[in-house]
C-alpha cells in the first residue's frame, strides 16, 4: 500500500524519522551506559568486598602476632642474671683500664642455667644460676696477672673454666703483649 504524500509531507516525515532513529540511539546508548554504570558498580563493590577480606585476614595475621609477642618476656623484664653480668662487665672495664690491659671482648651465654659447681662434690648452690662467660684480653703479662689478681674482688660470684694464653700476632719482641681468653661462669641468685 502506497501512501501519495505532498513534497512537504515527505520532508515532514524525514524529519520524524530522523528524530525516531535519534530518539531510538540515544535511548540505547542510556540503556547501555545505565548497564555499564550498574556493570562498574558491582565489579567496585566485588573489589571492595575482596580488599575488605583481605584486611580482615592481615588483621587475624596481625592479631595472632601480638598475642605471640605478649607472650614473650618483655625488654623490661631483662634477663634473670642481668645485674651479675652488668656488674662483671663493669668490673673489667675499671679493672682493664687501672691495670693498663685491652679489653678486647666480653661474650656471655645466651640464657642462664641451673648453677652446678665443678669444684665441689657437694654444693648447697640451689637457686642460683650461671651464666657462661669468655673474656678477651690483650697485654703485658704483667699486667694481665694484675687483672686476673684483681678478680678476686669482683662483686659478683664467678668460676674460672680455662685461662688460654698466647702471643699476641705480630709480636716478636721479648716482652711481646699476650692475648688471652679467659672463659668463666658468673653465678648469680635465680631471678637476680
Amino acid at each position: 500500500m502506497t501512501f501519495l504524500t505532498s513534497p512537504a509531507q515527505s520532508a515532514a516525515l524525514g524529519k520524524l524519522r530522523t528524530a525516531i532513529y535519534v530518539c531510538v540511539g540515544i535511548g540505547t546508548l542510556l540503556v547501555l551506559g545505565a548497564g555499564g554504570v550498574a556493570i562498574q558498580a558491582n565489579l567496585t563493590a566485588k573489589s571492595t568486598d575482596l580488599a575488605i577480606t583481605e584486611i580482615k585476614g592481615e588483621i587475624s595475621s596481625l592479631e595472632r602476632e601480638l598475642a605471640r609477642a605478649k607472650k614473650l618476656p618483655s625488654q623490661s623484664e631483662g634477663r634473670k642474671d642481668e645485674k651479675g653480668l652488668v656488674a662483671v662487665q663493669r668490673f673489667l672495664k675499671q679493672s682493664s683500664r687501672a691495670t693498663g690491659v685491652e679489653l678486647l671482648e666480653v661474650q656471655t651465654g645466651t640464657s642462664p642455667m641451673p648453677f652446678l659447681t665443678r669444684y665441689a662434690k657437694n654444693s648447697d648452690d640451689k637457686g642460683k644460676v650461671q651464666t657462661d662467660v669468655q673474656v678477651s684480653l690483650r697485654g703485658d703479662i704483667r699486667k694481665i696477672y694484675a687483672l686476673l689478681v684483681s678478680l678476686q674482688n669482683c662483686p659478683t660470684g664467678f668460676e674460672i673454666d680455662s685461662i688460654d694464653i698466647s702471643r699476641a700476632e705480630g709480636s716478636t719482641a721479648k716482652s711481646a703483649p699476650v692475648s688471652v681468653k679467659l672463659n668463666m661462669r658468673i653465678v648469680t641468685a635465680e631471678g637476680s
